[in-house]
């Protein structure tokens, strides 16, 4: 399977793909028994994600805020605060 197919369906099973492709892309998928598996693996495996209860590890959520809060500081330079983000 071509990549751009594979992205196309992986986008169609997310909802991502733009409404100016979905018709044709589903045609595509109505006619070949190969894509048609493909989207049910990519359905399969997004609701199995959706159905994770599991919050993200501490060590993991301390990181991001410690990251966010870096971004949000203002860097100062010689002569004042550069704000040029």
């Amino acid at each position: 399977m071509r990549r751009r197919t594979a992205r196309a369906i992986t986008a169609l099973a997310d909802g991502s793909l733009p409404q100016a492709r979905h018709d044709a892309v589903l045609r595509r998928v109505s006619g070949s028994p190969k894509l048609a598996r493909a989207l049910k693996q990519q359905l399969v495996a997004i609701e199995a994600i959706r159905l994770l209860d599991a919050p993200a590890p501490t060590q993991l959520r301390d990181q991001i805020q410690r990251t966010a809060v870096t971004f949000m500081m203002p860097r100062y330079v010689h002569g004042g605060i550069d704000d040029r983000r």
